[in-house]
């Protein structure tokens, strides 16, 4: 057992932060070009996406704060990023009840419809990218970096 640790160790030593950071760079700048690619035929980007995507699993609608929370980007671009949306019909402004200073922004029909859509096309195109990496793995994956974002949110 003390090898096999050992070994895993020595491993990650050599692991330098610049060889992780160039790796992990190639292949988020790889998936987003191609993800932007297929959204870029209904004209959306993928910060777009990633507003529709999180209003699709908060039916009840959510307020901008909390989507630029969520997403890692600054306020004034969820403005930006909802009056485009708006604008396409994917989504509406609605009154926070609980706040009435407040807005809440919720998906309309043609933006589910949309999310609908796309969910499974985007899924099909990435099904090339991670051949030969099990389920456990890609979870694996999506679990550390779910860890790290929250570190990093504990940070700030």
């Amino acid at each position: 057992m003390k090898n096999i640790l050992t070994s895993i160790g020595s491993g990650m030593q050599s692991l330098t932060t610049y060889n992780f950071g160039i790796v992990q760079n190639k292949v988020f700048r790889q998936l987003k070009q191609r993800t932007a690619k297929l959204l870029s035929e209904s004209d959306i980007t993928t910060n777009e996406w990633a507003v529709l995507g999180f209003l699709y699993d908060n039916v009840l609608g959510i307020r901008p704060a909390d989507i630029a929370l969520t997403i890692g980007v600054e306020r004034p671009l969820i403005t930006l990023l909802c009056q485009s949306l708006e604008d396409k019909q994917y989504i509406t402004l609605t009154p926070d009840v609980t706040d009435s200073r407040a807005k809440k922004i919720c998906l309309t029909d043609a933006g589910r419809r949309y999310v609908e859509d796309m969910e499974p096309k985007i899924r099909a195109e990435m099904r090339t990218y991670v051949k030969g990496i099990s389920l456990s793995q890609l979870y694996t994956y999506y679990t550390v970096m779910k860890a790290m974002s929250k570190n990093l949110d504990d940070q700030e």
